[in-house]
C-alpha cells in the first residue's frame, strides 16, 4: 500500500518519460509499474481551524485635535481605526492602543470585583 498525501483524490498516470506516477496534488510521486488506485491510500491533509471573529465592538475616541475617531475592536485583538495615521500606515495608532489599554484596565477592575 502506497500512502499519498494531498488535497485531491489521487490519480495514477504514465508520465511523458514513461514512468508511472501517482499524484494527489502538485507533487507527483513515482510508483512501481502496475500500480492501480486500489494500491494507493489517500491521506487528506489536516486543515487549520481558523477561529471565527465575534461581533466587533465600536469605540469613539477623542483625538488630540478635538476630532473623534471610530475604533473597531474584535475579540481576537485585531482592530481598525478611521484616523489618517491608521489608513496610511496600517499599523496600530494611538487611538487603537488607547482602546486596548482601557479595555485591559476594565477587565482588571471587573476581575477584582468578583
Amino acid at each position: 500500500m502506497i500512502a499519498i498525501t494531498g488535497p485531491y483524490p489521487p490519480a495514477v498516470f504514465r508520465a511523458v518519460n514513461g514512468k508511472v506516477m501517482a499524484a494527489a496534488g502538485r507533487q507527483p510521486v513515482e510508483v512501481p509499474a502496475g500500480t492501480s488506485l486500489a494500491d494507493i491510500r489517500w491521506k487528506k491533509p489536516h486543515r487549520a481551524v481558523v477561529p471565527k471573529k465575534s461581533a466587533p465592538t465600536t469605540h469613539l475616541v477623542p483625538g488630540s485635535s478635538g476630532d473623534r475617531y471610530e475604533v473597531v475592536l474584535w475579540s481576537d485583538g485585531t482592530a481598525r481605526c478611521n484616523c489618517w495615521g491608521y489608513r496610511r500606515w496600517r499599523k496600530p495608532c494611538k487611538h487603537i492602543k488607547m482602546v486596548k489599554v482601557v479595555g485591559q484596565q476594565q477587565e482588571i477592575t471587573n476581575d477584582s470585583r468578583e
